[in-house]
């Protein structure tokens, strides 16, 4: 197997052999080389030109053998059946029914995580250092008894187990805001919120679609958490990877105007290859340097009580 320098229109008959959020996945063959095309240049509308710059949208692998490229496919999972969409539906749609995990995707994955294999995302979080050594998490969200529900704005909070604030929730975002995709609370009684991703482009996300009203309050206090964060950055944060830059904003909230000794937990599956997922830490951490780039805030968050988080999806396979 090689990489080789080659473009999407060098394989005029090539074959879909999976598509994903983000782009797809083709096979090809070229006189008596065989080939394995990941294109993720849907990811490239998201992105400005000087954003573009460094990034590989296009991988082209050529194999010797079918035999070859047959078991490189079957060792990143897409020699079965795929289906993204499920991975689209909110966990709380009534159509997933209770002990129903999602299909694919990190929805999937960290229902998986929460709810059958609790002791590897706990170890995952002491390794980052979000908690300590010996520090436990109780899950709020998302649990199979309850359909896998997602929570957002107060009832998020709650279930975090917040209850007063010095400013209201609503004076700082509108209705319908963030949906958590897991919400805790620490043995040492602190609120953990976990955004979870399971390949880059799913990272990427638009700016906001807020109505005008909504939008004054969002961008005034995302102007708010960006000079807490990056007080020399010149970002727009209602633009390009507006959701993580949300996340950061209600950690704010919480940490700086409310002094809530709160955790935010960016997870990020390793070898998801339902979704064609980062098989390594190194690729994550090239898409997290990006979005903090973009945004202009520092490398390292910790400081502040925001972590990354890894945790390998193969480990969770045999329980879902």
């Amino acid at each position: 197997m090689r990489l080789v320098p080659l473009a999407l229109d060098d394989f005029p008959d090539r074959a879909v052999l999976r598509g994903f959020e983000g782009g797809c996945v083709y096979t090809a063959q070229r006189a008596d080389k065989f080939y394995v095309i990941q294109d993720e240049s849907t990811m490239a509308d998201l992105l400005s030109e000087e954003d573009q710059a460094g990034l590989q949208f296009l991988t082209v692998l050529e194999f010797s053998t079918p035999s070859e490229r047959a078991a490189y496919i079957g060792k990143r999972g897409w020699d079965s059946p795929g289906d993204t969409s499920e991975n689209q539906r909110h966990a709380n749609d009534p159509r997933q029914t209770m002990g129903a995990f999602a299909k694919a995707g990190s929805r999937r994955w960290l229902q998986i995580a929460v709810n059958r294999k609790s002791n590897l995302l706990l170890g995952a979080l002491r390794r980052s250092g979000a908690i300590a050594p010996r520090i436990s998490v109780e899950w709020s969200s998302p649990l199979e008894d309850e359909g896998f529900r997602e929570y957002r704005d107060r009832v998020a909070l709650a279930k975090a187990g917040i209850v007063e604030l010095k400013e209201q929730l609503d004076s700082f975002w509108p209705a319908r805001g963030p949906v958590w995709d897991a919400v805790g609370v620490t043995s040492d009684s602190r609120p953990l919120f976990v955004e979870a991703k399971a390949h880059i482009p799913e990272a990427a996300s638009a700016g906001t679609r807020a109505s005008t009203t909504s939008r004054a309050l969002i961008d005034q206090s995302l102007l708010r958490a960006r000079r807490f964060y990056a007080p020399k950055s010149k970002a727009v944060w209602s633009d390009l990877f507006y959701q993580y830059a949300n996340r950061l904003a209600h950690h704010y909230f919480l940490r700086q105007v409310n002094g809530v000794p709160s955790i935010l937990v960016f997870l990020y599956f390793l070898n998801a290859d339902d979704m064609l997922g980062p098989m390594s830490e190194a690729e994550w951490h090239g898409a997290v340097r990006l979005i903090h780039a973009v945004l202009g805030v520092p490398a390292d968050l910790r400081p502040q009580g925001v972590f990354d988080v890894f945790l390998d999806a193969r480990l969770l396979q045999d329980a879902g």
